[in-house]
């Protein structure tokens, strides 16, 4: 019988041959992968009871469990079968049979001791727009053929919907029975490497200077408040709900800074340092948030509120998307979204001579790997000042059609 390594690539890269052909794992006695003439694996394992007969138990489809989660059932099967703690055949129901509803709400509740709001707000949106309708009432997690219950979903939430839809359902689902494999809730997981529906992309738009300048003189007929974020979103960069929800006491006028509190960051999770995204204001900025406050009523914590059905909240980020959709139409801009305004102030800055590094703290983005993500815990707050203002200054000429000066940021 051949012989391969305990890991996944030297399961991946076993191809089909003339027949049936059974594999056994080096350092794992016992545990065997079967490979059929159509190319399809599947873990099995033996082992002895208490009388000397030999037992044989099958774990499942290698396309749905990884080689580590087929060492583990192995051992457990083995040490059950040594301490005559197990029938000959193997028991076919599963753990706890939930429906994936049901696992779908125990993991969303388990993710709010790690998880932003806003990012557990959309996971909830995407399993009840797309996923509910299809998997919600199936117990999945104990059968080779969920895996294919899981794709047909896929297959149509691709159709329609949208392939990439179809794979931010697909993150969804599979982290919701990763985390039911773990806690012993489903026997396989049969989400496990299936391919995406779609390829995703990375965005690569350029906003020429005649768009900025169409879409700033723009703003001014449409209501003030959407306007005033739309511009500030322009000089800062920032997110659209992070500016969209500004709080009152987030503005500090005398330091000219916005304080973006750490629980409204992107990067926060719970039990994190309760250290504030400071994002220093232009003089441009600054009048566009001292004119918001000066409108907004002091009753309100916000700069920019709206007056719902029962209370009073921010103005909403799908709203402020909407106006600027209508905006880029009646402009007859293509192919262009409010989130390239963000990739527009950090392309500026870095033209103008900024470091990406301080282009990534003006964003609140990760500094990436290595000892500047662990041990850097400078604020660059001196050299975040000197970008915007560096942006804020070449976006005014920009928008009044002046001719570029040859400024640069110096190394910072």
């Amino acid at each position: 019988m051949p012989t391969i390594k305990a890991n996944q690539r030297s399961v991946d890269a076993i191809k089909p041959t003339d027949k049936r052909t059974h594999y056994s794992i080096e350092g794992v006695p016992g545990l065997q992968l079967d490979v059929t003439e159509a190319g399809k694996k599947s873990w099995r394992a033996y082992a002895p009871n208490p009388a000397g007969h030999r037992i044989w138990r099958t774990i499942g489809p290698a396309d749905a469990i990884t080689v580590g989660r087929a060492i583990d059932e192995a051992r457990r099967f083995q040490e059950a079968a040594r301490l005559g703690d197990l029938d000959p055949a193997p028991k076919q129901t599963g753990p706890s049979r939930l429906t994936f509803e049901q696992i779908f709400e125990r993991w969303h509740g388990h993710t709010a001791e790690h998880k932003k709001g806003s990012s557990r707000a959309e996971d909830r949106r995407l399993f009840e727009r797309l996923v509910k309708s299809r998997l919600g009432a199936e117990v999945i997690g104990f059968r080779p053929e969920d895996r294919r219950t899981i794709i047909d979903a896929l297959d149509d939430i691709a159709r329609t919907h949208s392939p990439i839809q179809a794979n931010r359902a697909q993150a969804v689902i599979s982290a919701a029975l990763s985390f039911a494999l773990d806690e012993g809730l489903i026997l396989l997981h049969p989400a496990l490497r299936i391919k995406k529906r779609g390829a995703e992309q990375s965005r690569s738009r350029d906003l020429a200077p005649a768009e900025i300048r169409a879409i700033w003189h723009a703003t001014t007929t449409i209501d003030p408040s959407v306007a005033a974020v739309i511009k500030l979103l322009m000089l800062l960069g920032l997110r659209r709900a992070e500016v969209a929800r500004i709080e009152r006491a987030e503005i500090d006028l005398e330091a000219r800074t916005l304080n973006i509190r750490a629980e409204r960051r992107k990067a926060w999770r719970k039990g994190a340092a309760a250290n504030p995204h400071v994002v220093p204001l232009g003089q441009k900025s600054l009048s566009i948030v001292i004119a918001a406050l000066s409108v907004a009523s002091r009753d309100t914590p916000y700069l920019f509120p709206t007056r719902t059905i029962t209370k009073e909240a921010p103005i909403s980020a799908d709203n402020i998307t909407e106006r600027f959709r209508s905006i880029v139409r009646q402009l007859k801009i293509p192919d262009c979204r409010l989130h390239d305004l963000r990739h527009m102030v950090k392309t500026g800055m870095t033209s103008l001579g900024v470091p990406p590094h301080v282009a990534d703290r003006v964003q609140d983005q990760s500094p990436g790997r290595g000892s500047g993500k662990i041990y850097d815990r400078y604020e660059y707050l001196a050299e975040k000042r000197s970008a915007l203002e560096l942006w804020e200054k070449r976006l005014l000429e920009i928008a009044e059609a002046l001719p570029a000066t040859k400024s640069r940021l110096p190394n910072c």
